[in-house]
């Protein structure tokens, strides 16, 4: 066994900042589509720097939640200042609003990375998946952007195409690699689904259950056709792609993620929660939530009463509910 984490932590160097809860589509697999977590809102540029000047050595900001952060107007802002203070800017897009006065807006802000969800290689599958016909939209936005990106001789942003392995999609996985490759993306990140049971967020539809001998198949090809364009193919909990299909597992596997003790997770009403997982993994809100940042400060709120038993149990025999399947059902 592990040795066990003490319930407190110094403050974090990695902040997830959530600009915005709003979001442009109807993801069959987020719980903004099914539930309200928090009332719709936008978090500002002014609230945004009240936190990250609580966080000196803040090395890493990334600026998504559950919503779509090309939805704030105030967003190239917001990279400016987290790339002014040090730190390695980098947020998760849908691409649906990714045109040209928006993408020149964040590259010129300093963004290091842009992370495109696309969880399908077909319109129907993405419709099904994502709740709207916009595939071919979003092949354009990103192939465009990367081209402006070459013609002036950029290094940053990184793009690369994050997606969620399914049962719905398993089969358009390899096809997703070379689409990616196609647009200009360096690399594909498959990621496992985490679920509540609504939607398409159920347990049914985790690629790794069962599916032994078609997900190695499935991993095979994708990396044949990412080693063909020359492109990188990694997967959740830092693998080469099989932390998305294949399953985990080990007793008491929750207690080696170091999240809660690294990771700051802020929603766009100031709201602190154990992790960006977490929002995916429970119908319960309040169960998840560990203090207030806005309104009692970022070290109140991350060595607060809350966490401090957050924390506590995490390392026992009984976690928390989103910590528990961690290492089996989705990945650390």
């Amino acid at each position: 066994m592990p040795r066990l984490r003490p319930p407190t932590a110094p403050l974090p160097r990695e902040a997830y900042v959530e600009v915005t809860n709003r979001c442009n589509l109807l993801c069959e697999t987020c719980p903004r589509t099914h539930f309200e977590l928090e009332p719709p809102a936008d978090l500002t540029l002014e609230r945004m720097r009240e936190v990250l000047d609580q966080l000196p050595g803040l090395d890493r900001l990334v600026l998504h939640g559950v919503g779509e952060p090309l939805l704030n107007r105030e967003l190239p802002a917001m990279i400016a200042d987290g790339a002014r203070r040090g730190a390695h800017v980098v947020f998760n897009t849908n691409g649906v609003l990714l045109d040209r006065r928006r993408g020149d807006a964040i590259t010129a802000a300093g963004l290091a990375e842009l992370r495109v969800s696309l969880d399908a290689a077909t319109p129907a599958t993405y419709a099904r998946v994502r709740g709207a016909d916009v595939l071919p939209r979003i092949l354009a936005n990103v192939a465009a952007f990367t081209a402006r990106r070459r013609t002036r001789g950029d290094d940053a942003p990184a793009v690369t195409v994050w997606a969620t392995a399914l049962r719905e999609n398993l089969a358009e996985l390899p096809a997703l690699v070379r689409l990616a490759a196609e647009v200009g993306a360096r690399g594909v990140n498959l990621q496992r689904l985490v679920f509540n049971g609504l939607g398409l967020a159920t347990a049914e539809q985790s690629a790794p259950r069962d599916l032994s001998a078609r997900q190695e198949e499935v991993l095979a090809a994708c990396r044949e056709e990412a080693a063909r364009a020359g492109i990188a193919i990694t997967g959740s909990g830092g693998t080469g792609g099989e932390g998305a299909l294949v399953a985990g597992g080990g007793e008491g596997a929750w207690r080696s993620c170091r999240r809660p003790w690294k990771v700051l997770y802020l929603t766009a009403h100031g709201t602190v929660l154990p992790c960006c997982i977490a929002p995916f993994a429970t119908t319960d809100m309040r169960a998840i939530v560990l203090g207030d940042a806005l309104r009692d400060g970022v070290a109140a709120a991350w060595n607060g009463p809350a966490f401090r038993r957050f924390r506590a149990r995490h390392q026992s025999d009984d976690p928390p509910v989103p910590c528990a399947p961690c290492g089996s059902e989705w990945s650390l």
